[in-house]
């Protein structure tokens, strides 16, 4: 079973690897394109290439590959134990599939956990992409602005920053460090826009 479980794992941090990625290509794309349109430009054309390039840098010290293997080691380990514990308690299979259906979580455990992640990726490529298209145009521009999604869910670290402006070369402030553009954190869900200049200016 322990070695069915460890193939499992392998195949799918791989494919969730390659879903994210493309997602995130996809993600990054929108954000780029809505927001060149927003500010009334036709940006240059972008390559997959350098999307992915930048997709794989490390966000909050660790790499989306880094995130799921982590995953994985954390998930591999509980099951690991759950496995040990049915041989010691000399479970029948039954009993020892229950266990590992407990060490999975449920529908809150690593599927939650995959969940998280995968959206974490999306939003920051998204935010990534618009802030691409923001860099592009900065004499159209008086900033760039931090947009939570304005509901009982909105997060301590995220609520105080909700509209703020910053210049186009500045970062936000959060309580534990500054940075370019949303995300703040795993699972926010805040987004970036642009802050056009206005007409007297």
């Amino acid at each position: 079973i322990e070695r069915s479980l460890q193939l499992a794992f392998a195949y799918l941090t791989g494919e969730l690897y390659d879903t994210g990625m493309a997602f995130g290509d996809d993600a990054y794309r929108l954000g780029y394109y809505r927001t060149a349109h927003q500010i009334g430009q036709v940006p240059p054309k972008l390559e997959s290439t350098n999307i992915f390039r930048l997709l794989d840098e490390p966000f909050i010290d660790a790499t989306f590959s880094q995130r799921l293997s982590d995953l994985e080691n954390k998930y591999t380990t509980k099951i690991r134990r759950e496995l040990v514990s049915s041989q010691i308690d000399g479970d029948n299979l039954t009993q020892v599939l229950r266990r590992v259906d407990k060490a999975w979580g449920n529908g809150t455990g690593l599927d939650w956990a995959v969940l998280g992640l995968m959206l974490t990726e999306l939003w920051r490529a998204g935010n990534m992409g618009t802030a691409q298209a923001i860099s592009l145009f900065p004499e159209l521009l008086r900033g760039k602005m931090w947009v939570t999604a304005r509901d009982e869910r909105v997060c301590p670290i995220c609520k105080p920053l909700d509209t703020n402006v910053v210049n186009l070369d500045d970062e936000f402030d959060t309580p534990a460090r500054g940075v370019p553009q949303p995300p703040a954190h795993v699972r926010c869900r805040c987004y970036l826009m642009p802050v056009t200049l206005r007409p007297e200016e």
